[in-house]
């Protein structure tokens, strides 16, 4: 964990737009704010329109946007659900995202080097949303996590992640 926090307390001081949506056009600052937070607003539309044709949630109290970096999606979530509490483990991350999102006084940062979710009541959370920050961490702190999600998460609630499933050797298509 120590590590993880280190490498990306870097990043985001360095830049970390791009340490979030790492499109090589965007290196070195280069990523328009409103487009940045566009992008997040149009990721969790696309999971809003997946809940709906499920019919979960059932309450929009509580969304958790683990590995927020800079809020790009807990801004968008804060639309939609009256509390989010974005999570990363970087303090430089989480410096960036409070600033980024003064206006919303409905999300909570919460800088986290622990491998659970202690500061979250069980079955209290709605959307439990997490792309791609799994997949950058060891799958022991995976299963930790993964396992938290559904500890915090409500029985009417929907619980949304991503982890590499596997590795390929086949770089063709790079």
């Amino acid at each position: 964990i120590d590590r993880l926090r280190e490498t990306w307390r870097v990043l985001g001081e360095e830049d970390p737009l791009w340490a979030i949506l790492s499109s090589p056009d965007k290196r070195g600052g280069r990523w328009a704010l409103d487009e940045f937070f566009a992008a997040g607003e149009s990721e969790i539309a696309a999971i809003d329109g997946y809940c709906t044709a499920l019919g979960r949630p059932t309450s929009r109290n509580r969304a958790v946007d683990f590995g927020c970096g800079v809020g790009r999606l807990s801004r968008a979530l804060s639309t939609r659900y009256a509390n989010v509490i974005g999570v990363d483990i970087a303090s430089s991350m989480i410096a960036r995202a409070r600033e980024l999102n003064a206006d919303r006084a409905n999300i909570r940062f919460v800088e986290n080097g622990e491998a659970d979710l202690r500061f979250i009541e069980d079955r209290s959370v709605h959307l439990v949303y997490s792309a791609i920050p799994l997949h950058h961490i060891p799958a022991v702190l995976q299963r930790a996590y993964i396992a938290e999600f559904m500890r915090v998460l409500s029985p009417e609630g929907v619980g949304v992640f991503q982890i590499a499933s596997g590795f390929s050797n086949d770089l063709t298509g790079w």
